[in-house]
């Protein structure tokens, strides 16, 4: 019985050393790695100077980066596919449009805003609220129609530098992915105007301008407008915008 005894003892021995080691070795952890580390947890404390390497950060990395683009392929299938359209060829009946406009926007002549076109890229639909036009890098941009610069504004995201301009109570239109902008707020500007050049600012993956057209505040397919010049610039060429 003592010898059962004596073993139990030397076995709670051997733990509180243990947990007087651990503590002790804790201490030593926690003087060294003062700073960021001293709110730390006990697990946080150990494993942090571990995950921060370079190279277990390039291990975990490579899983997670699979894990998300496997994720993104069903989202990827479900959305719409993107087709370019070349000055010089039929117009797709996608992207032909027969809206009813208010008697000012019938009877006025609406330029194409990328005077150097040479193709639509992208057209308008759910998530893209305007028209991709593709045009040479520094090439003109004018102003669509007549009009008062309402806004000029820029960032290294999104749009990259973009201006509004007004050009009635009902209409309004944007001009993005634009550089060296010409004009300031409010300026008044004729239809024709150079406002811009065509550029790469903001998320651009290749030199175009992205143009929205605003009616009374609510975005509208821009080929409402446009639509009848990009015709007649295919004729003059004898033959026709398309897919």
């Amino acid at each position: 019985m003592e010898r059962v005894l004596t073993v139990i003892r030397r076995i709670l021995n051997l733990r509180t050393a243990s947990t007087k080691f651990m503590r002790k070795s804790l201490a030593r952890i926690k003087l060294r790695r003062r700073g960021s580390f001293a709110g730390c947890t006990t697990i946080s404390l150990v494993m942090r100077p571990y995950l921060e390497k370079d190279r277990f950060k390039a291990l975990l990395g490579a899983p997670i980066m699979v894990a998300v683009i496997a994720g993104a392929l069903p989202l990827a299938e479900s959305l719409p596919t993107v087709t370019a359209w070349e000055v010089g060829e039929p117009l797709p009946e996608v992207l032909t449009v027969d809206l009813v406009l208010p008697s000012e926007a019938n009877q006025t002549t609406s330029l194409v805003p990328a005077s150097q076109l040479i193709g639509l890229s992208q057209g308008f639909h759910s998530g893209h609220p305007g028209l991709d036009l593709r045009a040479p890098l520094g090439s003109p941009i004018v102003a669509m129609r007549a009009g008062k610069v309402v806004a000029v504004e820029s960032s290294p995201f999104g749009y990259g530098q973009h201006l509004y301009l007004e050009h009635s109570a009902y209409l309004t239109t944007m001009y993005a992915h634009v550089d060296r902008i010409k004009v300031r707020p409010g300026d008044l500007v004729a239809a024709g105007d150079p406002i811009a050049v065509t550029g790469l600012t903001g998320w651009s993956t290749g030199p175009h301008l992205h143009f929205e057209v605003y009616q009374e505040d609510q975005a509208v397919n821009p080929l409402i407008y446009l639509q009848p010049e990009l015709k007649r610039l295919a004729i003059n060429s004898d033959s026709k915008l398309d897919r």
